[in-house]
């Protein structure tokens, strides 16, 4: 009996085992930036420092191509983005932004990656797709859109991508089946979707011919929560949820929003200047960041809305926003990198060769390493002075340029 019992426990153990291997390996890679937003939430905000000082160019490559900026970082600091120069999928290295390897699909938005290492991206060509971390792919799986948006991952290694034509879809990570679909709205695209700390999914949809702009939730199983059409809707990249759970949009006409999870009732409407520039960034203490055309840089109280303080960048198109684990903002406005602190005050600026322009996503590509990507479609690596041997082990002390023509593509 003791014996019988002793074998039950094992292949229980083993069980539990590969069901604990599965889900860690499924779920969201712990990289200095592993997608869109950094996390599930989308808050804009890195678990690492950037550069806080004296900050200059370390190298410079062509190999992102016109990717505004939407990239995604592995722990081990690899670089994945998608090039639409070249419409490729690349992997970049770190030390100087050569590459690795490439695959040639055309992805958009900004790629997804896994524990496990499995990159996911999206297709404007109606379809979604899962590689390796060596680039070969693992499946691609037809939609009924377009999917522009860029894809997350769940806890449970699912995929969820939003597509034109108002559709939403949670994929198997694994094999890429459809574990559910929905269609929220006719004539709609929708926009990147947003995890809630309890699972609920958040979507904004807008942008096509005839619009029906709106905010939707879901639960983990695809019902309808709720939906809220009887406001602007943000015509942003993604929301952002803060600490509480509240949901934060900025749109058009310089309004940020806050709405009730549990519901979807606005808590509180900013209007300020002119369009909000890509997505609300979330503080370590749940402030609301935003950018926008008419130059300014704010912060907001997330409680009730209240303009806690307001920056002129001079520049009317500044970029988003990526806020690093002290709390430092990094955005880019005309030819300039800035860095500012949570109470707003400058910490430095830097020149770059070419415009910044409002797409861009600047991040934290690892402890002391910022990357943005300027109008010469060139991907910069900013640290902080010194940067030798012992800085993120890159022994490189002059600015290095890789730049790949058209007919130097490196296949997976």
């Amino acid at each position: 009996m003791a014996s019988r019992s002793n074998a039950m426990l094992c292949v229980i153990v083993a069980l539990l085992a590969v069901s604990a291997a599965t889900t860690v390996s499924g779920q969201l890679s712990s990289g200095p930036w592993p997608q869109d937003g950094c996390d599930q939430q989308r808050t804009g905000r890195s678990q690492l420092i950037g550069p806080h000082s004296n900050p200059r160019i370390l190298w410079a490559s062509g190999e992102a191509g016109d990717c505004h900026g939407r990239m995604a970082v592995r722990p081990d600091g690899t670089i994945i983005t998608n090039n639409h120069t070249l419409s490729q999928v690349v992997a970049l290295s770190p030390n100087d932004g050569s590459l690795i390897w490439s695959h040639g699909i055309r992805g958009d938005g900004t790629p997804a990656i896994a524990a496990n290492g499995n990159i996911y991206t999206n297709h404007h060509y109606k379809a979604a797709y899962a590689l390796r971390s060596d680039g070969s792919e693992i499946w691609r799986t037809a939609l009924d859109g377009g999917a522009w948006s860029s894809p997350t991952i769940r806890d449970d290694g699912s995929v969820i991508v939003g597509a034109q034509g108002g559709h939403l879809y949670v994929l198997s990570g694994t094999t890429g089946e459809i574990v559910w679909h929905k269609q929220s709205i006719i004539w709609a695209d929708v926009n990147n979707p947003v995890l809630g700390h309890d699972g609920q999914i958040y979507v904004n949809t807008g942008g096509t011919a005839g619009g029906h702009p709106s905010v939707r939730a879901f639960d983990a199983n695809g019902n309808e929560l709720w939906s809220n059409t009887t406001i602007r809707v943000p015509d942003t990249d993604h929301g952002a949820v803060g600490t509480d759970g509240t949901v934060f949009y900025g749109g058009y006409y310089g309004r940020v929003y806050a709405f009730d999870p549990d519901d979807g009732t606005v808590l509180w409407v900013a209007q300020h200047g002119d369009k909000i520039v890509g997505s609300p960034a979330i503080g370590l203490d749940g402030t609301v960041y935003t950018t926008g055309r008419d130059r300014m840089l704010r912060a907001y109280d997330p409680t009730d809305g209240e303009v806690l303080w307001a920056l002129d960048t001079g520049h009317p198109y500044p970029s988003r926003i990526a806020i690093d684990a002290e709390g430092v903002l990094y955005f880019g406005g005309g030819r300039t990198v800035y860095a500012v602190d949570a109470s707003g005050s400058e910490l430095w600026h830097l020149g770059l060769p070419s415009g910044i322009g409002e797409e861009t996503n600047p991040i934290i590509g690892g402890d002391g390493l910022l990357y943005v990507v300027a109008g010469d479609d060139l991907l910069y690596a900013i640290v902080p002075e010194p940067a030798t041997l012992g800085l993120l082990g890159l022994g490189l002390s002059a600015i290095l340029v890789k730049r790949r023509r058209r007919g130097g593509r490196r296949s997976a």
